[in-house]
């Protein structure tokens, strides 16, 4: 299906100034695919990366041989049920439809039914054909209409592919090349979807009949824009304007709608709450309507209110962007070039020039984000254990009880239901993209757009998003990729490279690196659209907005590669970077060394409240100018799953200018003898090349520190961890994702 997500609407957007005479330019992010909706009347999803219809949990990554055949792009339902999001409409009655093919298909294999649930509604179920098949069924009358809908796929069985003689591990009920909710007076739902289109070059849009738009626009605006170059070989079409407040019925706008042969022009005024959204119909007028209407989106005027957005708690967000490097970024060290969009983000937040992670692998290092303590406190400190908030509550159960409407998404099985970081959320979303060769951060935006659609702004926001792009494998779009094509012999995955015997080949490491800056260009880029959504919306200027990676990436600079068997600062080092609400600190630095688990205690001192860092590991954030001298020590800990190729037990902490690593295991990350104790001099030796002799005072003074550490934590640690044994179907999961073996 030919879908693009209409963005042009968004790029003729004019944002506004306080003046009714003197509208602005609009920012380049709004020629965002993800924003506008081309298919917003007609929810689809094609696997591909675009459309307004989310795939949930029970989805395997995205795959296929890129082709037009059936193959070319589709995902299995991994397990038994898969969940699909969609903003639901409003309109007439619409029906469920998808393209499928059930596991097995051949002729021996035990039939497959598939069961579609609409909430808690049965829509119907179908017994599935051995080869590929449409499947359509009417949804239930009364499902509630723009709101966010989850519809839940069930399946008689999954196999594993590996008993019937393939090396695949995985419970596969069977395979979707697209998802859609259509109009139900629509005959033939696949040239429906195919003929609406959109051509970001010229702007032009294609509709066909019962086709639409739709827009999300900011509060309290006066707004008008124009449609041109009217054409419409649909006979029996008309184009209709609806607007609609956040969970509310949409009303048409006609009093305000001016249209001839050629232009149409509707301007009208957004309420004082919440999200609004604006849908363009093709509507038919008479049965049997056939063809398109298309026409070029034309220029638009916006007028926000004089009156600023009243809340006495700001909005807080958090963009994870897992596996970044700090050095990939300009403020800290980085080439000019690659991360554009988060230098300048940085100029309107605080630059924590010396932050680290707790850990350096996702699962300690998300938890410790989320909980404001280290480690060894929480106890999740592998894969074999999950998050409890019984004893240490999460940032997202503390602002779920100060009133706040809390709101995960997550593209990484690791920080999913599966290790618990969903508890405490209100409303918690998985697309598990880890590890996928395509690269889909632009989804968590494209579905935090819909559910601020219906986001009626009667509380404080707190929304996390999780994104995966610059992860293993690193697959860059050739407009991202400053990488030529290896050499020959090279290993595509870094993985590879210590087996082919290049783990010390300056020239593959390079190469590497090259890859995975163009997904740090990617990323990049969809960061800065997910900020200028939030201006868009007015939900950035008085917001805490708080970028950070989760932990960083080796590129042999001590011999390995990938992250999490090592506590070097390429591996630890993380961007932090602060956004304060009003602007406060715009531009700032500081040099002090931070810990991602101080972005708890700096969220809760910024409610009015003022409640810091009580009972927590880290401390609020400083400001710029706060002098080096006042550095607390940062503690990290890293201990990967059982099962991996050498044991792995490191901790360290930073003090001033001194790193302290204790090596419990007395192994390296190959098996081979290492010493108990390092101290590096980060002043002089930031790439930790020269450790200080063994009998030198400062190893003696790392061993003092790390002792005195467990020795003042013993009691508490042993009191507060708060994790869970995780499920088999857990490992079984962390293992084909390549983490155990």
């Amino acid at each position: 299906m030919k879908r693009n997500n209409v963005f042009g609407l968004c790029c003729l957007l004019l944002l506004a100034c306080n003046h009714r005479d003197a509208p602005v330019a609009a920012p380049p992010s709004l020629r965002d695919p993800m924003v506008v909706a081309a298919d917003g009347l007609s929810p689809a999803n094609g696997f591909d990366g675009l459309g307004s219809l989310f795939p949930g949990s029970g989805w395997g990554r995205p795959q296929g041989n890129g082709g037009p055949d059936e193959w070319g792009s589709m995902a299995w339902v991994v397990g038994r049920e898969a969940v699909v999001h969609t903003l639901l409409p409003p309109g007439p009655p619409m029906d469920f439809f998808a393209r499928c093919l059930p596991y097995p298909w051949d002729a021996q294999a035990p039939l497959q039914s598939m069961e579609v649930l609409a909430g808690n509604q049965v829509v119907g179920r179908v017994d599935l054909a051995r080869d590929w098949q449409d499947v359509r069924l009417p949804l239930p009358e009364g499902l509630p209409r723009g709101h966010l809908l989850d519809l839940r796929l069930r399946f008689a069985h999954a196999l594993k592919p590996q008993d019937r003689g393939v090396k695949d591990s995985r419970l596969l009920a069977a395979a979707f090349t697209e998802l859609a909710v259509v109009p139900h007076d629509v005959p033939d739902p696949k040239r429906f979807l195919a003929a609406q289109t959109f051509d970001p070059e010229t702007g032009r849009v294609a509709l066909p009949p019962s086709g639409g738009l739709r827009l999300p626009l900011p509060r309290a605006s006066h707004i008008r824009f124009q449609l041109r170059d009217l054409r419409s070989e649909c006979q029996g079409c008309a184009l209709s304007f609806e607007l609609s407040e956040p969970r509310g019925t949409p009303h048409p706008l006609t009093s305000d709608v001016r249209q001839d042969t050629r232009t149409a022009e509707v301007s009208f005024d957004t309420g004082p709450r919440g999200i609004y959204s604006l849908w363009i119909r093709n509507s038919a007028t008479r049965p049997g309507a056939s063809g398109t209407t298309e026409f070029v989106l034309g220029p638009a005027q916006v007028w926000p209110s004089k009156e600023p957005r009243s809340t006495s708690r700001p909005d807080v967000f958090i963009y994870l962007i897992d596996t970044l490097r700090a050095d990939a970024l300009v403020p800290y060290g980085g080439r000019p070039g690659i991360a554009p969009r988060m230098s300048s983000f940085a100029k309107d937040a605080v630059v924590y020039t010396r932050s680290r992670a707790a850990s350096t692998w996702t699962l300690p290092s998300v938890v410790s984000l989320l909980t404001g303590v280290y480690p060894d406190r929480h106890g999740v400190m592998t894969g074999n254990f999950q998050y409890d908030p019984q004893r240490q509550p999460s940032l997202q159960q503390r602002l779920g009880e100060r009133g706040y409407h809390t709101l995960g998404i997550s593209h990484s099985f690791i920080a999913s239901a599966a290790y618990g970081v969903d508890r405490g959320f209100k409303d918690f979303y998985l697309t598990n993209h880890l590890n996928g060769p395509e690269l889909r951060s632009q989804e968590a935006r494209g579905f935090l757009v819909a559910w601020l659609s219906q986001y009626a702004e009667g509380s404080p926001l707190f929304a996390y998003l999780h994104t995966v792009d610059p992860h293993l494998p690193y697959t860059p779009p050739p407009g991202f990729r400053a990488a030529s094509p290896p050499p020959p012999g090279y290993p595509s995955l870094a993985s590879g490279l210590p087996a082919s015997g290049m783990a010390g080949d300056p020239k593959a490491a390079a190469y590497l690196r090259a890859l995975y800056e163009g997904e740090v260009r990617y990323a990049d880029r969809e960061l800065g659209r997910f900020v200028d959504l939030l201006k868009w919306l007015g939900l950035y200027d008085q917001s805490l907005v708080i970028l950070v990676g989760d932990h960083g990436e080796e590129f042999a600079e001590h011999g390995g590669f990938e992250h999490g068997r090592t506590v070097f600062e390429e591996a630890l080092r993380v961007p932090l970077i602060v956004k304060y609400p009003g602007g406060r600190w715009a531009g700032g630095r500081v040099d002090s060394a931070v810990s991602l688990v101080d972005v708890v205690p700096t969220v809760l001192a910024a409610l009015p409240e003022g409640e810091g860092a009580a009972g927590l590991d880290g401390r609020v954030l400083p400001g710029p100018g706060t002098p080096r001298h006042r550095d607390q020590p940062v503690y990290f800990e890293v201990a990967p799953t059982t099962g991996t190729e050498a044991p792995v037990d490191l901790r360290g902490l930073v003090v001033g200018d001194l790193k302290c690593i204790e090596n419990r295991a007395g192994v390296d990350r190959d098996g081979r003898p290492a010493p108990r104790m390092q101290a590096f001099d980060l002043a002089a030796d930031p790439g930790e090349r020269r450790p200080y002799p063994q009998e030198a005072g400062e190893t003696a003074r790392c061993q003092s520190l790390l002792e005195g550490w467990s020795a003042a934590r013993a009691r508490q640690v042993k009191e507060q961890r708060s994790r869970r044994t995780a499920s088999p179907e857990t490992l079984e999961e962390l293992r084909a994702l390549g983490y155990i073996r």
